[in-house]
């Protein structure tokens, strides 16, 4: 979008930001550039600014308003500085990585029958649910330390299925860990976490827990009426009472436990109510995430089950609203709000294409993500016979799969940037699947719904100075 206007005489063209993000609240706005992120906050006089930076209005009538906005790379001009570039991508294999977060598989078994559970019966054979070995367990721990940088960090996460029904194993890979693994990379900073419905407690757990400083995730769908049904045992019983009895005695022995919900259609007209539970039972965070519509199986959810988008926005605006948890302890606001303080930009949303979360099932076989296990083509290596050339194409072929700027639709989004295109998980499982389309045009809807939400909440905050992290941007008024 450009405008001839004359400057002294001059020919000058303005041309507007083509990533240009423009938020009205009354007689306030806020612009900024999506690729460079720096808002700029006009406390009063909206209606001119905003038809300024839109080129509606004479940018050479104003000229201190005009040169602000240049500041801030909302107009441009052909003779002034380039506009920022996109944030780049990285070539070749990730590895050594900085960080990373080994998901150990450790069982593909689980106790409670989830109405709309992920994983599905083939990718996690889960008629016959294999088990982890020991074997198994220290060679994916020394394969991911071999491909972390110096002073790197690396967090094990027992996953699967329920991983506290081997706890056993888990104790084991934890001793080890403490007895010998730190020796051979004494540079890298080891943690332990685990995903878990903590319906079973083992007595010796807190004990074990709190000497390494071990973290919990657990899925607390809502209060108790909701968590049952959604969340119910195998045999159909409550799972309720026995994960807040759990989550209670972990937190006495001075443990942290983050609480997530999935966001179907049962709960997702109440998330302030969710969000209130979460911080009752005592929860160090709480997340938000909805409910993905295709299983690792590539087979779509029951539609039922899905909240319609724009109900998802509401309902996840309504609870960061209610202030009961900080933009940092709230997903997936938590996602978003580095980006926008550190005005940091970027084009991939999480960490699976640059080899952070890698995926270890019980045979030993990595994935990119816990998202990704049991598809073959997605497999990236084993941990038994490493493959180094095809984790790297792997991972490649994710990343640009689901790269911002490589999306058509995304490509022409000014929040692109902020939002980094959500999850990419959907977009890969769907990808080539035909019978799929409706339930991945249902992904990118919510996730794009979410995206609006979360970032005009997180650039408001920051702007109006509520975050402690807001420096020196400029206010217009």
């Amino acid at each position: 979008m450009g405008a001839d206007r004359t400057a002294g005489g001059v020919a000058v063209r303005w041309k507007a930001s083509p990533d240009r993000i423009a938020l009205r609240r009354g007689d306030q706005a806020l612009l900024l550039d999506g690729a460079a992120l720096r808002p700029l906050h006009v406390r009063r006089g909206a209606e001119l600014v905003l038809r300024v930076a839109a080129l509606e209005e004479d940018p050479g009538a104003h000229p201190a308003l005009a040169e602000m906005l240049l500041e801030h790379g909302i107009l441009r001009r052909p003779d002034g500085a380039p506009p920022r570039p996109a944030p780049r991508l990285p070539r070749g294999s990730p590895f050594p990585a900085p960080r990373m977060s080994l998901y150990l598989l450790v069982t593909h078994a689980c106790n409670l029958a989830c109405v709309y559970c992920f994983n599905g019966e083939r990718t996690y054979e889960r008629d016959r649910p294999p088990r982890m070995e020991r074997g198994t367990a220290e060679a994916a721990v020394r394969w991911a330390m071999a491909r972390l940088a110096r002073g790197g960090e690396l967090e094990l996460v027992f996953f699967g299925g329920e991983p506290l029904l081997r706890w056993p194993l888990v104790r084991w890979v934890v001793e080890r860990g403490e007895a010998e693994w730190r020796a051979l990379r004494p540079d890298v900073r080891l943690r332990y976490h685990v995903t878990s419905n903590l319906t079973r407690l083992p007595r010796d757990l807190p004990d074990v827990a709190r000497a390494v400083g071990m973290t919990f995730l657990c899925d607390v769908d809502g209060p108790r009426a909701v968590q049952d049904e959604l969340r119910p045992r195998r045999s159909g019983r409550s799972s309720h009472a026995a994960t807040v009895r759990a989550i209670g005695e972990l937190r006495r022995a001075g443990l942290r436990v983050a609480l997530r919900a999935t966001i179907t259609s049962r709960n997702a007209g109440d998330l302030p109510a969710v969000v209130e539970h979460h911080a009752a039972l005592g929860g160090a965070s709480s997340a938000l995430v909805p409910l993905n519509p295709v299983s690792s199986d590539r087979v779509a959810v029951r539609s039922s089950l899905l909240a319609p988008a724009d109900e998802l926005a509401r309902g996840l605006g309504a609870a960061f609203d209610a202030g009961r948890f900080r933009p940092e302890e709230l997903h997936p606001f938590s996602e978003a709000v580095g980006r926008v303080r550190r005005r940091e930009p970027r084009r991939i949303a999480c960490g699976a294409p640059f080899g952070c979360t890698p995926t270890v099932d019980a045979r030993g076989d990595v994935y990119p993500c816990i998202y990704f296990v049991g598809i073959p083509e997605l497999r990236m290596d084993n941990v038994h016979a490493p493959e180094p050339e095809r984790a790297a194409q792997v991972l490649d072929r994710v990343l640009h799969q689901v790269d911002v700027d490589a999306d058509e639709r995304c490509r022409s989004c000014p929040l692109r940037y902020v939002c980094a295109g959500g999850c990419p998980a959907m977009l890969v499982l769907t990808s080539d699947r035909p019978a799929l389309d409706g339930m991945r045009e249902y992904a990118r809807s919510a996730s794009c719904a979410v995206a609006r939400t979360v970032t005009e909440r997180l650039l408001w905050l920051e702007a109006e100075g509520r975050s402690p992290a807001r420096r020196s941007d400029r206010s217009a008024g």
